[in-house]
């Protein structure tokens, strides 16, 4: 099963703009997080004139795992740092 989020990412002529994302359904030791609050920072300048989200350094909460994820479960409250590739799960608090 694919997922679909919203996400507010840069684009190519400048402005930032809500859009829903759809992802390939996890695999492995993925996660699907949901950012409950995320900061805006000096990089996200660079970002806004690419297709990239917005934010990083969030606390996030752990919407969805894969199937071989044993260290993480729904519900866990985590802070993430890099939301484009992995490792970003840092730790709980």
């Amino acid at each position: 099963m694919s997922l679909s989020f919203k996400a507010w990412t840069g684009t190519l002529s400048g402005p930032v703009v809500a859009k829903t994302v759809t992802r390939p359904a996890l695999t492995g030791h993925q996660v699907f997080v949901k950012t409950t609050h995320s900061g805006v920072c000096g990089t996200d300048v660079h970002y806004r004139h690419g297709e990239i989200g917005m934010g990083h350094g969030g606390a996030i909460v752990i919407a969805q795992v894969g199937p071989e994820v044993t260290n993480h479960k729904i519900g866990d409250r985590v802070h993430g740092d890099g939301f484009v590739a992995p490792p970003f799960l840092s730790s709980r608090f």
